[in-house]
């Protein structure tokens, strides 16, 4: 249960180094640098952390994002056991999440095969209720259904190779322009104007 914790909480802090030690002897190490997809690999293995997908997705207007990795379809196990799930950096038992990651693989897992997930969800505080269960483990949506198509939107993405690019920042001159570089969006181009004058 220790190790279970500990992993989760190194999950949950990639940027943080945490070290787990048993009757002397180091069980894993995380350095805190170069992102979840490395803490995957010091807590796992570079097998795991090949096989896998990068999710990320946001929606503006409803205040939600999604990031994470999932293994390919190749990749798969025989349990649910490493799912590692979270909402608002908390980590949960959530079926709505559950069944969305179901759903998502449904055409290309085998029956009784499951694949290797790491997923954080972040939601407006007012759209979750976390006081469900007295460990906080379980939770409950304000809008489950909508909840539900963003997450499987997200990953049948990820699936096709089909993500939303990190946000980007571009300078020129004294000022910086913040743009999300979108997929098949043709491209955009932006040429000088004197200084009165919009971009856009």
């Amino acid at each position: 249960y220790i190790q279970e914790l500990l992993e989760s909480l190194a999950i949950a802090n990639p940027s943080e180094s945490i070290e787990f030690v048993r009757n002397g002897k180091q069980v894993f190490k995380t350095l805190g640098q170069n992102g979840l997809k490395e803490v995957v690999k010091q807590l796992f293995s570079s097998e795991v952390a090949n096989n896998m997908k990068e999710v990320l997705k946001t929606d503006k207007i409803a205040g939600f994002s999604i990031s994470g990795y999932i293994s390919v379809p190749s990749f798969a196990r025989s349990s649910k056991k490493d799912y590692y799930l979270y909402v608002n950096n908390r980590m949960v038992k959530c079926p709505v999440i559950q069944k969305a990651i179901d759903v998502a693989y449904r055409n290309t897992l085998p029956h009784g095969k499951y694949p290797f997930v790491i997923l954080k969800l972040e939601l407006p505080p007012a759209d979750v209720d976390v006081n469900v269960h007295p460990t906080k483990r379980e939770v409950r949506y304000k809008n489950t259904n909508q909840i539900f198509n963003f997450i499987t939107s997200a990953i049948t993405g990820a699936l096709a190779n089909q993500i939303e690019k990190p946000q980007i920042q571009v300078e020129l001159s004294s000022n910086v322009i913040s743009f999300e570089e979108r997929l098949n969006a043709p491209p955009v181009f932006v040429k000088e104007e004197d200084e009165d004058d919009d971009f856009f």
